[in-house]
C-alpha cells in the first residue's frame, strides 16, 4: 500500500514534457504538483491508466499539463505528514483517517512517497481524470482544435472532487477501498464519471433497452463553517448532499436520475458576500443516486471584513438552479475555536423546475471577490457537447466599472443613425470590449465550438457586461473579416443567478402600457396593431395608462403578458429609482413592485419594456437592482428590456416581429433573434439594444 514508485513533475510544464518525462522514468505513480497563491497542492496518478487513456484519447501536445488533466484545488488527494521510517507511516496515513483514499506522503515539506488504498486488491481499476483538449483518435464523430467535424466528443467535465468507492474489509483497524463492481451499467460512449475520476470506454452497441422514465430523488444539501472565523486567515467551507437529512441539512433538494444512472451531476457554487473565495467558487460533485452521501465540495475562504456575515451556497442540478442555503457566521479580529455553524433555509424547491431544455452552453459568472477590485470567476456548462463545469477564466475590473460602461452606452446613443459607417463603429466597439473582458481561453474554447451551438444562456448577476453584442474574432488569425454579434449567430438569452425559472406554456391575455403623453407616434402605431393582432389570433387586450390605474391592475389582476411602450429613464446611481413614463408625468419605478403591488408575479407573466436603457441593472445597496430584477423577482417567466435608448419606429417593428413569432410557437430565444434581424436597418444600432431574461428554449404560446 505504501510506495516511493513515484515520479515527481511540475503541473506547468508543457503535457508534452509531460509525457517524455513519464515514459523516461516508467515509475507507477506520477505526483503532479501545482501551486496555487502560494498553497502546494499534489494530484497521484497512476501511469498505466494515463497510457490507456492516450489510447483512446490525444490531448493537444503544447498546453500546459494542468488544463490537459483539469487539475482544480478541491481535486486534489490528502496530503499526510509523515515521521521517522516507513514502519511508522502506515500509522501517520490513519491517523489522519485518510485509509481510504489515495493519499501523498510528505516529509518535512518534500514528496516521499504514496500511499495507495487498493493496490493489493486483484484486479483492481482505477480511473483518470477527465482529460481536456482531446479528441479520440478514431471516433467517427469529433470537435477539436477549431475543426468541425460531424458531432462533438464527450469532452472530460471538470470541477468533480476525487475518491475511491469503499473496498471489502481489510485487515483489522484498516479501511480499504474496493474496485468499481464490473456489474455497474456504464454510460453510453466517451467519459463515464464514477465519483472523481473518469474511465473511458468505448460504446455500447446493440438493441436499445425498453424506455424507463426518470426517477426523482429527495437530497438533503448541509454545509459546516466555523461559527467565528478571524479577520485575514483563511477557513474551509465544507458542502455535502446527503441521502439522510441530518440537523446541519436545512434545505431538500430534488435530483433527477435518468434510467441507468448510478449518480447525477450538481453544480456547487459559493457566493462569497464579504469573504474573498481562494480558489474556485464552483465546481461539479457527482451525487449517488443510492442511499450514500456525495463526496464534499470543498471552498477556502479568506474573511476580509469584520462583523456578523452570510455566505451562499447555491446548488444546480445538471446545471438549472434549484435551491440555495445560508451559512452564518461572524468575523473577529483575533483567531477563536471554531464550531460547526448552521445552515438554514433561503429559498428551496420541493420539486424540481419543469424546465425547458437547456441552452446548447451556458455560461455562468459568478463574484469571487470585492477586494481591491472587482473579480468574476467564469465558467461554461453544456450538456449538448457533454462539458461539465468548465471553470474558464476570470474577469477583473480593478476599479468602479460603473463609470467605464456608462461611457460606452452613451457613445452608442451619440451614433449618428444616418451615417453609413455607424454599425462598423459599434462593431469596432463591439470587438475591443470583447478582447478586454472576455478571459482568453473563453475566447478560444467559444471559436473552437462555436458551430456546434445554436443558443447561449447566460447566467450571471453582474450587471455591466453587453454580452449580447460581443463579436468574437478568430484568435489565430485576428485580421479575418469581421464576424457576428452573438446575439446575431446564436439564439441568446440571460438569467439572474439564483432565481428558479417559472415556465409559462400559454399567453392569453395582454396588458399595454403606451401612455399618449409620451408622445411617441410608434408607441401608439404599435398599441393600435396589438389590439388588431390580438382580435386576429385570439388573445384579449386591456389597457392601463395612469400610475394609481396601473398599481391596481398590479394588485387585482392576471394577465400573461404586460407590455410598456413609452419613455424610459435608468438611473445608474440608484438603480431601482429608475423610472418609465405614464399619464400625466408620474414614474413607476422598480420599487413600486414590492408587497400587495408584486402580486400580478403569481400568474408568471412575459414582460416587455419596448422603452430606453430598461434591460440595464445595477448595483443598488447591497444587491443588483433594476427592472430586469424587480419583474423577475416579482414571479415574471421573462423579461425583455434594452440596453440604450430605442428608435420609435424601430421599436414598433420589434414588438410585430416578437408577437408574430410568439404566436407561431417559436421559442422565446428564436422570437427575439428573428425580431432583432427583422428591424435591423443601417446606420440604427436599435435592434442591438434588447435583452432577453428567459430559457431560450422556453415556448410560450401566444394566442391560438
Amino acid at each position: 500500500m505504501l510506495s516511493t514508485d513515484f515520479l515527481l513533475a511540475s503541473a506547468d510544464i508543457r503535457f508534452e514534457e509531460f509525457l517524455r518525462l513519464s515514459a523516461r522514468a516508467k515509475r507507477k505513480y506520477i505526483v503532479i504538483t501545482r501551486t496555487v497563491r502560494g498553497r502546494e497542492y499534489h494530484y497521484v496518478i497512476l501511469r498505466k491508466a494515463l497510457e490507456e487513456a492516450l489510447k483512446q484519447f490525444r490531448p493537444k501536445p503544447e498546453v500546459p499539463t494542468e488544463i490537459v488533466l483539469n487539475l482544480h484545488e478541491y481535486q486534489s488527494d490528502p496530503i499526510v505528514e509523515v515521521k521517522g521510517d516507513q514502519s511508522n507511516w502506515i500509522a501517520h496515513v490513519l491517523q489522519r483517517e485518510a485509509g481510504s483514499n489515495l493519499s501523498v506522503l510528505k516529509a518535512e515539506g518534500r514528496v516521499v512517497g504514496v500511499f495507495d488504498p487498493i493496490a493489493a486488491v486483484p484486479n483492481a481499476k482505477y480511473e483518470l481524470k477527465g482529460l481536456n483538449f482531446v479528441y479520440r483518435q478514431k471516433a467517427p464523430v469529433a470537435v477539436s482544435a477549431g475543426r468541425k467535424q460531424k458531432a462533438p466528443t464527450r469532452h472530460g467535465k471538470k470541477g468533480a472532487p476525487r475518491h475511491f468507492p469503499q473496498a471489502p474489509p481489510g485487515p483489522p483497524g484498516i479501511r480499504g477501498a474496493r474496485p468499481r463492481s464490473r456489474a455497474t451499467p456504464p454510460r453510453e460512449g466517451g467519459l463515464i464519471r464514477t465519483g472523481a475520476r473518469r474511465e473511458m470506454t468505448a460504446p455500447r452497441v446493440g438493441a436499445a433497452p425498453p424506455q424507463q422514465s426518470a426517477v426523482d430523488h429527495e437530497r438533503y444539501p448541509r454545509a459546516t463553517f466555523p461559527d467565528r472565523v478571524a479577520l485575514g486567515h483563511e477557513e474551509t467551507l465544507e458542502v455535502v448532499i446527503d441521502a439522510v437529512r441530518s440537523p446541519l441539512a436545512a434545505i431538500s433538494l430534488t435530483i433527477r436520475a435518468e434510467p441507468g444512472e448510478t449518480e447525477v451531476p450538481v453544480l456547487v457554487v459559493v457566493q462569497p458576500g464579504t469573504f474573498e473565495v481562494v480558489g474556485e467558487t464552483a465546481c461539479e460533485i457527482p451525487v449517488p443516486v443510492d442511499a450514500k452521501p456525495s463526496i464534499p465540495a470543498r471552498f477556502t475562504l479568506v474573511a476580509r471584513e469584520e462583523g456578523n456575515q452570510e455566505i451562499r451556497v447555491k446548488f444546480y442540478p445538471r446545471g438549472a438552479y434549484a435551491a440555495q442555503l445560508a451559512v452564518r457566521t461572524r468575523v473577529v479580529r483575533t483567531t477563536q475555536q471554531a464550531k460547526a455553524a448552521t445552515s438554514k433555509t433561503v429559498r428551496t424547491l420541493s420539486k424540481l423546475p419543469d424546465s425547458p431544455p437547456s441552452a446548447d452552453l451556458t455560461m455562468v459568472i459568478l463574484e469571487k471577490s470585492r477586494n481591491r477590485g472587482i473579480f468574476y470567476d467564469v465558467g461554461i456548462w453544456s450538456q449538448k457537447l457533454n462539458i461539465a463545469w468548465d471553470s474558464i477564466g476570470q474577469i477583473t475590473f480593478p476599479s468602479d466599472p460603473d463609470e467605464q460602461f456608462r461611457i460606452f452606452y452613451s457613445e452608442l446613443e451619440q451614433i449618428n443613425i444616418a451615417a453609413p459607417e455607424a454599425e462598423e463603429r459599434i462593431k469596432a466597439a463591439a470587438q475591443n470590449l470583447y478582447k478586454a473582458i472576455v478571459p482568453e481561453r473563453l475566447r478560444s474554447r467559444y471559436w473552437d465550438l462555436r458551430d456546434s451551438i445554436a443558443s447561449i444562456q447566460v447566467v450571471s448577476s453582474e450587471p455591466w457586461i453587453p454580452w449580447e453584442i460581443l463579436m468574437p474574432w478568430d484568435p489565430d488569425n485576428p485580421s479575418a473579416p469581421n464576424g457576428q454579434f452573438l446575439c446575431e449567430r446564436h439564439v441568446f438569452a440571460r438569467w439572474l443567478d439564483g432565481l428558479e425559472f417559472p415556465r409559462k406554456d400559454r399567453l392569453q391575455t395582454v396588458k399595454v402600457v403606451a401612455p399618449p403623453g409620451a408622445k411617441l407616434p410608434g408607441a401608439q402605431k404599435e398599441l393600435r396593431w396589438i389590439r388588431n393582432f390580438g382580435r386576429q389570433k385570439g388573445f384579449s387586450v386591456t389597457e392601463a395608462v395612469e400610475f394609481n390605474e396601473l398599481l391596481t391592475s398590479f394588485r387585482t389582476e392576471q394577465f400573461d403578458v404586460l407590455h410598456f411602450s413609452t419613455h424610459g429613464r435608468f438611473d445608474p446611481k440608484y438603480p431601482t429609482a429608475s423610472g418609465l413614463f405614464l399619464q400625466g408625468g408620474v414614474e413607476l419605478r422598480p420599487d413600486n413592485l414590492t408587497g400587495p403591488a408584486a402580486a400580478f408575479g403569481k400568474a408568471n407573466p412575459l414582460v416587455i419594456l419596448n422603452a430606453c436603457q430598461t434591460g440595464n441593472l445595477g448595483f443598488s445597496f447591497t444587491r443588483v437592482g433594476g427592472w430586469a430584477t424587480s419583474f423577475l423577482e416579482a414571479g415574471a417567466s421573462a423579461f425583455i428590456g434594452t440596453q440604450w435608448s430605442v428608435n420609435d419606429e424601430t421599436a414598433a417593428e420589434f414588438t410585430q416581429a416578437v408577437y408574430g413569432a410568439l404566436n407561431r410557437g417559436d421559442s422565446l430565444g428564436k422570437a427575439v433573434q428573428g425580431a432583432r434581424l427583422a428591424a435591423r436597418h443601417k446606420g440604427d444600432p436599435s435592434w442591438l439594444a434588447y435583452q432577453l431574461y428567459a430559457y431560450p428554449n422556453a415556448v410560450s404560446q401566444l394566442g391560438h
